[in-house]
């Protein structure tokens, strides 16, 4: 009785690492099925808004794209239900009522058949796109299926696709005002955002390089004292330490101790004013450089800038070309404003940044300096 019990607690823990991590190449298939199975439901949506005729004439397909689509969905919250640790505190949490909202009201129409074709049952259908809030989560969990712009932008272009799947509807009622003369004006202010991210991008990428030059810098300032020192052991041990924390973000008390050893070192060796200075110099912009950022309210600004952007976009471009254009426009300036975030930063300890500086130099001083330590 014990051994059936310890398979099922193992089988669960398995269900669970593959919904939450997926690792294996099957774990991920799936994991890229499911996501597909989401911007196909508003595929799905769109046709059936802005194409009545197209819909109805493959109803029977639709229909049983969105049974499957249901049986799928289904599976997947069953399978959390039964795989989670405590299946109420998923059940209950944001995440599971969201899974839930993408499966009951397809489960309603199934139930109860007729009534599916009323207006009101239909819309709720449209609850299956709120699955795209799980996006995020989900990208950041998935680091070997999605990479780089896409796994960042993912979840803001499943977002803005779902709400424009609502403006179709809207766009279909003959309450609805034509905003087509606001065309112009969308072309100004995205030119002013492309211009504040340009702004930044120069910012962003002046720092990084004069970060990486300085660093290089240093290195030939430890090479040459490498042979003035006579504790070799100590500078060897501080650029060691320094290239930790640049790699990590780990252990930054214990090098300002070896900072203070190796100035001491400098003082009775006596080496030459002008190099302790620039050596010092050197030191604290790479330390100080190395977790700067524009300012916050620079920042914030473009943010807020381009988040309403982008819904002006999704009122005022209506049709299919408004659901491609919102699409795009999501993946591009938010693709810009995440690389840009990346380079505004030298050093990004997140196992999701896109862009480090080189400090190879370092690395390879601190490589040579070992080796030759071990042969003598």
């Amino acid at each position: 009785m014990l051994k059936v019990q310890d398979k099922t607690k193992s089988a669960r823990q398995r269900v669970y690492e593959a919904l939450e991590n997926p690792k294996s190449l099957a774990e991920r298939s799936l994991a890229g099925s499911l996501v597909a199975l989401i911007f196909a439901s508003i595929c799905t949506i769109v046709i059936e808004a802005r194409s009545p005729t197209i819909f109805e004439r493959y109803r029977i397909y639709f229909d049983a794209f969105d049974l499957f689509v249901l049986l799928c969905f289904s599976i997947e919250y069953i399978a959390r239900l039964w795989s989670y640790p405590r299946a109420r505190d998923y059940a209950l949490s944001w995440y599971g009522a969201l899974d839930l909202a993408a499966i009951a009201p397809a489960a309603l129409c199934l139930f109860f058949g007729s009534p599916c074709n009323l207006a009101w049952l239909r819309a709720l259908r449209l609850l299956r796109l709120l699955r795209v809030l799980k996006l995020g989560k989900q990208t950041k969990r998935r680091g070997a299926l999605w990479s780089g712009i896409l796994a960042r932008t993912l979840p803001y272009i499943g977002v803005a696709l779902a709400f424009k799947t609502l403006m179709l509807y809207f766009e279909g009622q003959d309450w609805w005002i034509d905003l087509k003369n606001l065309g112009p004006i969308m072309a100004m202010i995205g030119f002013a955002i492309g211009m504040l991210l340009g702004s930044k991008l120069s910012v962003a990428q002046t720092r990084l390089h004069k970060f990486e030059d300085t660093v290089m810098e240093l290195t030939g300032i430890l090479q040459n004292l490498l042979f003035s020192l006579k504790d070799t052991g100590l500078l060897l041990r501080w650029s060691s330490t320094l290239e930790d924390v640049m790699r990590s973000g780990r252990g930054l008390q214990r090098f300002f101790e070896l900072h203070d050893e190796i100035t001491q070192e400098f003082q009775k060796s006596k080496i030459d004013t002008s190099i302790r200075l620039n050596f010092q110099q050197k030191t604290a912009y790479i330390i100080n450089k190395m977790k700067w950022e524009t300012p916050l309210v620079y920042d914030d600004f473009i943010q807020r800038v381009t988040i309403f952007y982008t819904v002006a976009l999704i009122i005022a471009v209506p049709g299919i070309f408004g659901f491609l254009s919102v699409a795009l426009i999501v993946y591009i300036l938010g693709g810009m404003y995440f690389v840009i975030s990346d380079m505004d930063r030298p050093i990004d300890h997140d196992k999701d940044s896109l862009i480090n500086a080189d400090f190879s130099s370092l690395t390879s001083f601190n490589d040579r300096a070992k080796a030759k330590a071990t042969t003598q």
